[in-house]
């Protein structure tokens, strides 16, 4: 049952084109969210025509759109910042949800969502929820990064994203940029002070604690995966289709970060010892062998434990459809 206090919203730029699961996306978070909307920069793939679609299904999903203009030197950063920050702004709901088009939550979460909103107040606005990130498939998940990721929020009038003060550079011309792999993108900060807010995370401590220590691998796997039991968890298939990943990286993340960051020659480390603009389709296929065989230790991370571990949670239905087109389209016509 949808929470009518809660609100999510996201941007859309081309995320069919991308590969991403936009429509899954959308069909999970309108199970638990009483409102969701999405501003769409431009996008030419007929995914703006899908949202309208949606709409049509269902008025609690609005949609927004604004064109981005790629041709202006800080074009990512109006994306992933201001255009992300007119979608907040536009949310009626007393708590936040901020969703991406690659992340898909299960239908039966929407009593656990509820439960996390008694986390969530002026103190720590920000809660971190679980994340799933598939590796490769949906057998697998990344190990190597703290499994959690900030979705939930309070709407206040001091909360939005943007550039924390420190993080903050400008050109000659006084437009505003990242200071080079300084800051993450879409960053929440407190207008009050232009700092980052507190944090909190529903992810037990001392479980997390485990994670680095290899003698309590499958222990802490065993752990890691009870708790989820009780906690809504974002499933994530950015890293799903790994030569996917690789090619939007090349063809789109290297030209976002040298906008967001200002910077001409974006190095493709440590996927590639080369720039971007150098990696070849045949260098994506070879090294997205490399990363599905090897798990994300393949990137020469300074590492002494498992990077990735099998997963045990069932993947949403909502999602499901688009898996099934995901494989037909990688040749496997056993499942098609």
């Amino acid at each position: 049952m949808p929470v009518p206090a809660l609100s999510a919203y996201m941007t859309n730029w081309n995320s069919l084109a991308q590969g991403y699961p936009i429509e899954a996306a959308l069909r999970s978070l309108l199970r638990f969210a009483g409102e969701v909307v999405v501003l769409d920069a431009g996008s030419r793939d007929g995914s703006y025509e899908l949202l309208l679609r949606l709409h049509a299904e269902d008025w609690r999903l609005r949609v927004m759109r604004e064109a981005l203009d790629v041709h202006d030197a800080g074009w990512a950063l109006t994306y992933d910042l201001a255009l992300v920050q007119q979608a907040r702004a536009a949310c009626h709901g007393d708590y936040l949800w901020q969703a991406e088009p690659f992340e898909v939550v299960s239908d039966g979460d929407a009593r656990k969502i509820r439960y996390c909103l008694d986390y969530l107040d002026p103190t720590t606005p920000v809660l971190a929820l679980p994340s799933y990130e598939y590796w490769g498939s949906t057998e697998w998940v990344r190990r190597d990064q703290y499994p959690g990721t900030p979705k939930l929020s309070i709407r206040a009038p001091w909360l939005e994203h943007g550039l924390p003060r420190g993080f903050r550079a400008t050109d000659e011309h006084g437009a505003l940029y990242a200071l080079p792999y300084a800051s993450l993108a879409a960053s929440y900060i407190d207008t009050r002070s232009d700092e980052p807010p507190a944090y909190s995370s529903v992810l037990d401590d001392e479980i997390e604690a485990m994670r680095e220590v290899r003698v309590q691998s499958d222990r802490y796997e065993a752990l890691f995966h009870d708790q989820l039991d009780d906690l809504p968890v974002v499933h994530n298939f950015q890293w799903y289709a790994i030569d996917a990943e690789l090619r939007r990286l090349r063809d789109y993340w290297s030209r976002f970060h040298g906008s967001f960051y200002r910077s001409r020659a974006v190095s493709a480390w440590p996927f590639f010892d080369k720039p971007w603009s150098d990696v070849s389709d045949q260098d994506v296929l070879l090294r997205a062998v490399e990363l599905e065989v090897d798990g994300p230790a393949a990137l020469g991370l300074d590492i002494d434990y498992p990077s990735r571990m099998q997963a045990r949670m069932d993947v949403p239905e909502a999602v499901r459809p688009w898996l099934e087109r995901s494989r037909c389209s990688q040749g496997s016509l056993a499942l098609c």
